[in-house]
């Protein structure tokens, strides 16, 4: 390929045209849809190169790439154009002028992808940046962020999964954890295993987007629609983000919202920032929904020694607060539709959560702890919402 001048496409329609010198969006030339331009990346497109960036890969996962032989170099922004900004999060994908692809040919929800990359990106395969440029076919690794090691993978049923690994286990454990109480309250989900991805613990989670359905982040509307005042209260973080939900359309975000919280504060959740929750779009009948509930791995004291863990400090969270950071007592009481998580139900997930800790070798000490602190956390989520328990 020769010059510049790349295509943002959704499916088959060209969205807009941009210039990326060495792969670095530096201007919209124009813009032929403004209507399906991504939410996030301003009616006039001109946030479109931090909507992408969002999206990359960090660099703390691809570094180690250009440590190893071979004589080219490879960058988040430059694996990401290798793959035509093709992901698992929309339907949007770039194409560079002098190409003639079309969706149905490219795209990764129907057809076959690469898994060489993301093996590689996981130190399992020993790959060149050369290789990935010129061996291996497209992947949805480059638009895959989150520091976490992670790699998506194709399932003997065509079912995409992504499977992210952590070598003690714990972070597998709470996104199965979180699952657990998600299905007792009836919060939308995703259904997570626990198992080995060769000899690492993980977890693997089946893709909940699809063809012509995308998620649009939490943090994508407010970089669409404005952010909160940073002279809010809690309160009013937590009020501001339901309101712009349910403008989308969506309906029961309060409940989904308090749901959510209430799953984040039993289990210390600490991580629960606008990019670990938001809404489904479904592109063909314009109608959205709050999506299934993921990212709840950096939870419960994940890999904190049990000597170091005090379950009467203070826990500080995510997101209803200044800087996104908020004490986790303040946070619940904005719940308001319910309470949602009793003591009944966490003595009723306890024999398959005893069996996971056991599964990944937890020891007596910090399982002791683990099980006290929910229990614990569940009165105080009460007395936080002003129950009496």
């Amino acid at each position: 390929m020769s010059g510049d001048t790349f295509y943002l496409m959704r499916r088959d329609i060209p969205v807009m045209c941009f210039d990326a010198p060495n792969y670095r969006v530096s201007g919209i030339k124009e813009i032929f849809e403004p209507d399906i331009l991504p939410v996030g990346a301003g009616r006039d497109g001109l946030h479109f190169a931090d909507w992408l960036s969002f999206r990359m890969i960090p660099a703390s996962r691809i570094a180690f790439l250009r440590n190893l032989p071979g004589t080219g170099v490879l960058d988040s922004s430059e694996l990401v154009f290798l793959n035509h900004g093709l992901s698992l999060l929309n339907q949007y994908w770039i194409k560079h002028e002098d190409e003639d692809l079309l969706w149905s040919e490219i795209n990764l929800f129907e057809n076959d992808f690469s898994e060489e990359v993301g093996l590689a990106l996981v130190n399992r395969l020993k790959l060149t940046a050369d290789d990935i440029k010129l061996r291996y076919g497209v992947s949805p690794e480059g638009l895959s962020p989150g520091d976490q090691p992670k790699r998506w993978s194709i399932d003997k049923d065509g079912n995409r999964i992504l499977i992210k690994t952590d070598r003690s286990g714990e972070l597998a454990v709470n996104e199965l954890l979180a699952s657990m109480l998600a299905q007792k309250i009836g919060l939308p989900h995703t259904d997570y295993k626990l198992g080995k991805d060769n000899d690492q613990m993980a977890s693997f989670g089946k893709c909940f987007t699809s063809s012509n359905t995308e998620i649009v982040h939490a943090l994508d509307l407010f970089n669409e629609y404005g952010f909160p005042d940073t002279s809010y209260k809690t309160e009013d973080y937590y009020n501001y983000t339901a309101k712009l939900i349910s403008d989308m359309g969506v309906q029961g975000v309060q409940e989904y919202l308090d749901k959510m919280l209430c799953i984040d504060y039993v289990m210390c959740q600490k991580d629960r920032h606008y990019n670990n929750f938001g809404l489904l779009h479904n592109i063909d009948t314009d109608t959205w929904s709050m999506a299934p509930l993921y990212d709840s791995g950096d939870a419960c004291y994940a890999n904190v020694a049990a000597k170091f863990i005090d379950l009467n400090a203070d826990v500080i969270g995510k997101p209803f607060g200044p800087s996104g950071l908020v004490d986790l007592n303040d946070q619940m009481r904005n719940v308001k539709t319910g309470i949602y998580i009793s003591d009944d139900i966490i003595e009723s997930i306890l024999p398959e959560y005893k069996n996971l800790l056991n599964e990944i070798g937890m020891s007596e000490d910090k399982q002791k702890l683990l099980i006290e602190s929910l229990h614990l956390r569940t009165v105080r989520m009460m007395e936080c919402i002003g129950i009496n328990y």
